[in-house]
């Protein structure tokens, strides 16, 4: 079986909404549990950070299946949610989530693999974040792969000099 991490899904939040693509590698059909973490919210939404939900998916072998709120697969996550996905299957599954949206007229968008917990580090590193650059910023996400609640620290590095921030409090697992 596999269990994959993937920190950054969008449900209609502020405008942009992600979809997971999971493909099951294995030889038989899987029953993926997937499990949901809000992270955060768009102004006025009514669900909180912190907020848990779970859905259930089977995909035959060779198959695969789109998670998004399109597909009434994301539990009880309210259109307006950034949050965080775990893929716990039975069988070898991979996943890419992808992001379309517009910007300033355009089409942008972005694709990432899932993660695999096995594969989870206490380091990551980011070698292109920007602030206000050409008019665009860039959002980091981490999640807490680990089995307790910890403190992130983050440092970033620029020409003007070193910056570094922890949460002030512990993010819970999955978060």
């Amino acid at each position: 079986g596999t269990k994959l991490i993937a920190p950054t899904m969008k449900n209609d939040f502020n405008g942009s909404t992600t979809g997971a693509t999971i493909l099951n590698t294995g030889g038989s059909t899987a029953t993926v549990d997937l499990d949901f973490t809000v992270t955060n919210v768009s102004s006025g939404c009514s669900q909180s950070v912190g907020h848990t939900t779970s859905d259930q998916v089977s995909i035959d072998p060779g198959k695969s299946i789109v998670v998004n709120r399109f597909q009434n697969n994301t539990g009880d996550l309210d259109a307006c949610t950034f949050y965080s996905m775990t893929a716990t299957s039975d069988q070898d599954i991979v996943m890419t989530v992808n992001e379309n949206r517009n910007f300033q007229g355009e089409t942008v968008k972005a694709v990432y693999a899932g993660f695999n917990e096995a594969s989870a580090t206490s380091k990551v590193f980011f070698p292109l974040v920007k602030e206000f650059f050409n008019g665009q910023t860039s959002g980091v996400s981490v999640v807490n792969a680990g089995n307790a609640a910890a403190q992130i620290t983050a440092t970033y590095t620029s020409s003007s000099g070193t910056y570094v921030m922890t949460t002030v409090d512990d993010v819970a697992v999955g978060q």
